[in-house]
């Protein structure tokens, strides 16, 4: 994803572990500096006696540009601590306290992303590892002056139900006179809107709408033209490029999937936003078929307890029943006389201020695909830099997402853990009635 990463000349501080084990083999020489396309910018690697040494992308062709080496005999399964800090115009290294490294760069000098990688080696046996545990990730971001004067609403789908769903309860929510039509007079609004060429006839009636309220949307039918349902892939590539046009020009991404319907509160969660913040909502599922059967268009809420009552009492998804008879430990409720109290530990973004090292998470340690790390690593990531908002009453806004009743049924269940998704499993949600 090289073509979309902006490089980053932040200061920064990474702090991480790793380890050789097995190392059963012979090798002639170091192993080699990245080649091409990587998202990455840190290598390290060793040579036959053990010796320790990095190698650095220029952020741009990922070609050679300097080899670090090491005096330090490293030892086998012995857990070494890493720390590489950028500090002004200084790049200083320091392994189990003792500074290794300290180099004065270029005032041009920049790195694209800061993250280790731990998988460019070349002629290693596979009896080779080094583990990297990103302990302590600390990012020294620019002063945006331009943050918050647009908003970019982005959504990416494909296939005629997801159309059908943009155009019947999506847009219809965000059109709301108090969403949309109300922050376009004092921002600029702009709809990003990614799918495939089959899709785009599917989007005229959507398309009129927004001619006919000012507001600009682009379609773009290129990214997700090869896509397919049964992976993720490509889908993280509009998150990407979200990333960047909003690090660029300051602009705050709202993520505005087809599959969602948007209550009251919008403007106020934008408003309340801070320059690189990431900002995640919980929401209960509502049955797909339930609504299909009786609504040909969205009803109009004029009040989020209207909307929390069509989710939670009206046509609640079969997770949503289970959850509130059953504490799961992904998504429970507990409903009262005035309102629900939710726990949900895997929330997703609402809307965020993007920054270069988001992008570098996308493609580091992640658990499942790039895509599905914006509501894993990523949460994770802005906890640890006290980045993460999360709006926890429908006071504030609320939505709610349509699903399939034949799936998530009863509920979900995975063994996902991190701080965060603790922090947010504990943290209650107020959905007033």
């Amino acid at each position: 994803m090289s073509e979309y990463f902006a490089p980053s000349s932040n200061d920064f501080l990474i702090e991480a572990t790793f380890l050789i084990e097995n190392a059963n083999f012979q090798l002639s020489n170091h192993a080699y500096i990245l080649t091409g396309g990587l998202d990455f910018t840190w290598c390290i690697g060793v040579n036959e006696n053990l010796e320790l040494a990095f190698w650095i992308g220029d952020g741009t062709t990922w070609c050679h540009l300097e080899q670090l080496a090491c005096s330090h005999i490293l030892k086998y399964s012995v857990e070494y601590n890493l720390k590489i800090e950028r500090k002004q115009h200084s790049l200083i290294l320091s392994l189990n306290s003792e500074v290794i490294l300290d180099i004065t760069l270029d005032e041009g000098f920049i790195f694209s992303g800061s993250h280790i990688y731990k998988n460019g080696f070349k002629n290693i046996p596979s009896k080779w590892n080094i583990k990297t545990n990103l302990r302590n990730f600390q990012i020294f971001l620019p002063t945006q002056e331009k943050f918050g004067r647009e908003i970019h609403l982005i959504s990416f789908f494909y296939g005629k139900n997801y159309c059908n769903l943009f155009e019947k309860y999506l847009l219809p929510s965000l059109m709301n006179k108090a969403n949309i039509p109300t922050i376009q007079n004092e921002r600029r609004v702009c709809h990003f809107v990614y799918c495939k060429d089959a899709d785009y006839p599917h989007l005229q009636n959507a398309l009129k709408t927004y001619a006919s309220l000012g507001i600009e949307i682009e379609v773009d039918t290129k990214i997700l033209n090869n896509a397919d349902s049964t992976s993720k892939k490509y889908l993280n590539i509009p998150v990407e490029e979200s990333i960047i046009r909003s690090y660029e020009d300051g602009s705050i991404v709202v993520v505005a999937q087809p599959d969602h319907i948007f209550g009251l509160g919008l403007k106020n969660t934008i408003d309340r936003m801070n320059p690189y913040d990431y900002i995640v909502c919980g929401h209960p599922r509502v049955d797909m078929q339930s609504i299909a059967s009786e609504y040909s268009k969205l009803p109009y809420f004029a009040s989020n307890e209207e909307l929390v009552k069509f989710a939670m009492s009206l046509h609640p998804h079969p997770m949503v029943q289970h959850g509130l008879k059953n504490q799961e430990n992904y998504w429970h409720a507990l409903e009262n006389a005035s309102n629900y109290v939710t726990y949900f530990k895997e929330p997703p973004p609402l809307c965020f201020h993007g920054s270069p090292d988001m992008i570098s998470v996308m493609h580091g340690d992640i658990r499942y695909s790039p895509f599905e790390s914006i509501d894993h690593e990523l949460v994770d990531y802005m906890f640890s830099q006290n980045r993460l908002g999360i709006v926890d009453n429908s006071s504030e806004f609320f939505w709610c997402e349509l699903t399939d009743n034949r799936v998530y049924n009863p509920t979900i269940r995975n063994d996902y853990v991190s701080a965060a998704a603790k922090k947010l499993g504990q943290h209650p949600l107020i959905w007033n009635k």
